[in-house]
């Protein structure tokens, strides 16, 4: 169950999401090889330098039944998780992780935003809304300039 396939420092990168892989892709050879192990089911990747981020996600209704990605958690003794892993792809280790419980069960994907230091996720009814997002001089926030300057670009 190939997942997210991207090209990242010369290599192509899928998520073996029916075995819980981060995979490199041998573009001689088309041999995969897994990289890192990662509990819950792939999907979303993004990559920063030499670091790899997978976004994983619990099961949906029995869906990991048949797959050897349920085997593979039992193997390491370990439980679904609906998260993020940050992953070093020189060594495969897994260099941090993020754990959501409660409502969150699933994620569809993950990025590196570069540059940023404190991320935050922000409502569109929020009253944040209004007061965080800034513009330079001489921008507008009307609906109809956005659409121009999407366009233009």
């Amino acid at each position: 169950m190939p997942h997210s396939p991207r090209l990242a420092n010369g290599s192509l990168w899928v998520l073996d999401s029916g075995r819980g892989h981060l995979c490199r892709v041998d573009a001689d050879s088309g041999n995969i090889e897994p990289v890192t192990f990662c509990p819950g089911f792939l999907r979303g990747l993004s990559f920063w330098r030499r670091f790899a981020l997978v976004a994983v996600s619990l099961p949906r209704d029995s869906s990991f039944q048949g797959l050897e990605l349920e085997d593979n958690i039992k193997a390491k003794d370990g439980e679904a998780r609906c998260g993020a892993f940050i992953i070093d792809t020189n060594n495969g280790d897994l260099l941090h992780w993020i754990r959501f419980d409660g409502g969150v069960r699933e994620l569809f994907d993950a990025a590196f935003i570069p540059g940023v230091r404190a991320p935050m996720c922000v409502g569109l009814g929020s009253p944040e809304m209004r007061t965080l997002i800034t513009l330079e001089p001489g921008q507008t926030a009307s609906p109809a300039a956005a659409a121009n300057a999407a366009t233009a670009s």
